[in-house]
């Protein structure tokens, strides 16, 4: 395992969803389990920031609050950084549908000297399936503490390397990593990507 730490943006409920992300079933398993296998094949430490919803006691896990109430994943990643055992942390959203552990992988080695290493899916940042270096944790308090909540806009002031298809695309050519679930239709059909949480 690399040596890494892995942190679960698990909180909230969604109102498209009818339901609470994390709980939700797909092809056995809830999309919280799943995202916990996906950064299980990384670490054995695995943070899920819960917000102040229920703990879902997933095994091998520990859960944290946020520090702010409703304010978003922003506050999420800075709970699991301060809870954070490495310097070196690959973050997932749960309502991923195909995160991939071989992407994460890729995204720490391209962390080097950065403080965020983020993919561009369809010209998009993806910042809920990264590397972020848990020495830009100063910076994000600092922005939640002001008010900030919107995540991208927190991360502006990082180093952060964007990383394109070139250094992603052999392992998914179609960023099938970056798709969510956003509204009930989205879980239906999803499959697992090659090298996720099901391999082996």
């Amino acid at each position: 395992m690399s040596a890494c730490s892995g942190i679960l943006l698990a909180g909230g409920r969604s109102r498209r969803m009818g339901a609470d992300k994390a709980t939700l079933p797909l092809q056995g398993r809830t999309l919280a389990e799943r995202g916990v296998a996906v950064l299980g094949e990384l670490t054995d430490d695995v943070v899920l920031a819960r917000g102040t919803l229920a703990p879902l006691e997933i095994p091998g896990t520990r859960e944290v609050p946020d520090p702010i109430e409703h304010a978003g994943p922003l506050a999420g990643l800075v709970a699991g950084l301060r809870a954070a055992r490495h310097p070196r942390v690959a973050v997932l959203a749960t309502d991923l549908l195909a995160p991939r552990a071989d992407v994460l992988a890729r995204l720490i080695e391209r962390l080097g000297a950065a403080q965020v290493a983020m993919p561009l899916v369809g010209g998009r940042p993806q910042p809920l399936h990264a590397a972020v270096a848990r020495s830009s944790l100063s910076t994000l308090e600092r922005a939640l503490a002001e008010g900030e909540r919107r995540l991208l806009r927190a991360l502006d002031a990082l180093d952060v390397r964007l990383v394109g298809p070139e250094g992603w695309g052999d392992l998914d050519p179609d960023g099938g990593f970056a798709r969510d679930a956003d509204v009930p239709g989205d879980l239906a059909g999803a499959t697992d990507a090659m090298g996720g949480s099901d391999r082996g």
